[in-house]
């Protein structure tokens, strides 16, 4: 009786302990700055998406110079370690029936940084800022 009694309290702490190592995963800072033919680019938005099984995607938007911070969920800021796919658009949709009214914002980035993107990053610890000087058709 008192071995199960042992047993079941070192399933327990073993269990938490799994639970509380999976909850400090190892993040890394991912900042940068976005152009379009030498000029900041202005509220783009760019999404981080994992390539593999690591990490949730990482979502920004550009300020007015063209910087940028990424955060998972919420408010989790940086990134897990590993390979991403980066997109970048400056497209809203419109939404005419809103209060007030939001007009459609119109692609300025050429679709080889979106929806067909070429551009890869690898975040990893001590990551330089990942700029980005994006070219127009």
């Amino acid at each position: 009786m008192q071995a199960d009694f042992v047993r079941c309290r070192v399933a327990v702490l073993v269990s938490a302990l799994m639970v509380l190592a999976g909850c400090g995963e190892n993040v890394e800072p991912a900042i940068g700055t976005v152009t379009l033919d030498g000029q900041p680019l202005p509220d783009a938005f760019l999404t981080f998406v994992p390539r593999g099984e690591q990490g949730s995607p990482g979502f920004a938007k550009t300020d007015s110079a063209g910087h940028y911070e990424m955060v998972r969920g919420s408010n989790d800021s940086g990134l897990i370690p590993g390979e991403y796919e980066v997109r970048i658009t400056t497209y809203v949709e419109g939404k005419p029936d809103a209060v007030p009214p939001i007009p459609e914002t119109p692609e300025r980035v050429p679709a080889r940084y979106n929806l067909n993107t070429e551009l890869r990053v690898s975040v990893s610890e001590n990551s330089e800022p990942f700029n980005f000087d994006l070219k127009s058709e």
